[in-house]
Order: C-alpha cells, then sequence, then structure tokens
C-alpha cells in the first residue's frame, strides 16, 4: 500500500537525516519513519530518496502549509472564499444546494 506523508513528516526525515551524528542509510531512514510516524507499512526507499532529494522544494512547501498531505494551493483563492460564503449564507436559510448550482454560481461570479 502506498503511504503518503504530510509535509512536516518529509521535514521531520530530512532534519533527522540532516543532524545525524554518524552518516545515516536510507533503510534506517525508512524503519526510523515507520516506528516515528507509526505507519503500517515501511516507507519505500523510492519516497525516502524523493524526500531527501527534494528537500529544499519540501522547506518551501512548509513555509505556506505544513498540515495537509497535498502542497496544492488554492489557485483561484477569492473565487474559493466567496463560494464558501455562498455556501454558509444559503446553510443557514436551509437551502440545500448540489453540485450543479455550485458549479453555476461559481461560473456567475468568476
Amino acid at each position: 500500500k502506498r503511504i503518503r506523508l504530510t509535509n512536516h513528516q518529509k521535514m521531520e526525515i530530512c532534519a533527522r537525516y540532516d543532524n545525524a551524528v554518524e552518516f545515516t542509510s536510507q533503510g534506517e531512514l525508512r524503519r526510523w519513519a515507520q516506528r516515528q510516524f507509526n505507519l503500517p507499512t515501511l516507507p519505500s526507499q523510492a519516497l525516502i530518496s524523493h524526500i531527501l532529494k527534494n528537500k529544499r522544494t519540501i522547506v518551501e512547501r512548509d513555509k505556506i502549509r505544513s498540515n495537509g498531505k497535498s502542497s496544492k494551493t488554492t489557485e483561484l483563492v477569492q473565487l474559493e472564499k466567496l463560494l464558501l460564503q455562498h455556501i454558509q449564507l444559503m446553510a443557514s436559510k436551509n437551502i440545500q444546494l448540489n453540485g450543479p448550482e455550485i458549479r453555476d454560481y461559481a461560473e456567475m461570479i468568476a
């Protein structure tokens, strides 16, 4: 089964690797990560390698947000805020919305 780590967990792996007094192999990092994060399976060597290779990107993403597993950010932040306000307003009036109605409203305000 594929393991997905949060950005914060990836940062911890990088820090563990960087702060190791002695050389830490990727195999050791895999075992440490499984114990540290209570993972059901051992992370793949490719995942550890990818994390270490992309450390700089991971650090930059951490500045944006570190709680989510995905690093993608909303490109249309203002539209998302307006949609959320509309949905909350309709909910406060006990008006149920479905997907097509929300999509139509989004197209109208975009």
